[in-house]
């Protein structure tokens, strides 16, 4: 039994040891280069509004999360299924899936860690009103937790899918409807409800929007039909030539805005516990796909080729 372990132990070193030879040698850090240059769009595009009010920071966390999932499956979706007949071989003469499977995502991670710490700095460069308070903690390392926990999670289902895979034009095929199905699913682009809202919990990009907006407490910040208030009342005090109190006529409405419950979504809510569920949920789905990962290339010995 400790010779087993040991064996796997060794197998997952070696293993890690390849993949950064690999990415190096072959040029991997392109990934990164990729990802960074998807990351200061994203972090430009969402304009000035995003972190102010609540449509564009909803839809900015969407962007981000999209980003996160897009950048996760490209850096794997290809990685397993281009060395399956190499696999193959070595599976038959003592390599433990479980090992291979576990290098792949010791190395994933690191890479991720890195794009997360990229896609965060974009972040603060690009947008001036990015939150300083969190849940629990920095809304900086809050919004970090959650691009790594969403892009990792989608690294991994890269890797699952690889491994289901058996060439790499097959992966690349498939990424298209993966990222599809997490972007429709993320109840932004379409409300959800009745069977689909429950099926849309098993898509890492409702848990990544809904931590980022709970992070940034968009429940708190004005809807579009209080900013439709605001400036109607703004215009009406102009024309009378009246004093006009922005401060208080934001107060005025927000109170409305809060009150009424059809306005205040309880997914985004700034619980500590709502946030704790959607990590806790992305890194049950990290663990699921790593698995799924080891049981899909189990069957690598009953390829035809």
């Amino acid at each position: 039994m400790g010779e087993n372990r040991s064996s796997r132990l060794e197998q997952i070193k070696v293993y890690i040891g390849k993949c950064f030879r690999i990415f190096w040698y072959e040029k991997g850090w392109k990934v990164v280069l990729f990802g960074a240059i998807i990351s200061a769009i994203i972090a430009w595009v969402p304009g000035d509004k995003m972190f102010v009010d609540k449509v564009n920071t909803k839809n900015g966390s969407f962007a981000i999360v999209c980003a996160c999932i897009w950048i996760g499956l490209f850096n794997s979706i290809q990685s397993i299924c281009r060395e399956r007949k190499i696999i193959k071989r070595e599976h038959r003469t003592g390599l433990h899936i479980s090992s291979y499977i576990a290098a792949h995502m010791i190395y994933e991670l690191v890479v991720c860690i890195l794009q997360s710490v990229i896609m965060v700095i974009a972040l603060l460069i690009f947008r001036k009103d990015f939150p300083s308070d969190g849940v629990l903690m920095p809304a900086v390392i809050e919004i970090f937790i959650t691009c790594l926990l969403v892009m990792y999670a989608s690294d991994v289902l890269g890797i699952a899918v690889s491994s289901f895979v058996k060439t790499e034009n097959a992966a690349m095929a498939a990424m298209p409807f993966v990222l599809i199905i997490q972007l429709v699913l993320a109840g932004i682009i379409f409300e959800l409800s009745g069977s689909v809202e429950k099926v849309s919990t098993i898509t890492v990009s409702r848990w990544g929007v809904q931590a980022l907006s709970a992070t940034s407490n968009i429940n708190d910040m004005p809807d579009a039909f209080t900013l439709l208030q605001e400036e109607k009342e703004k215009s009406q005090l102009e024309e009378m030539g009246q004093e006009v109190n922005e401060q208080e006529i934001r107060d005025k409405y927000m109170k409305e805005q809060t009150e009424d419950e059809e306005r205040t979504d309880e997914a985004f809510d700034d619980s500590k516990d709502n946030i704790l569920h959607c990590w806790t949920m992305l890194g049950a789905y990290i663990l699921l796909y790593g698995a799924v990962s080891v049981v899909a290339l189990k069957f690598v010995d009953k390829d035809k080729r």
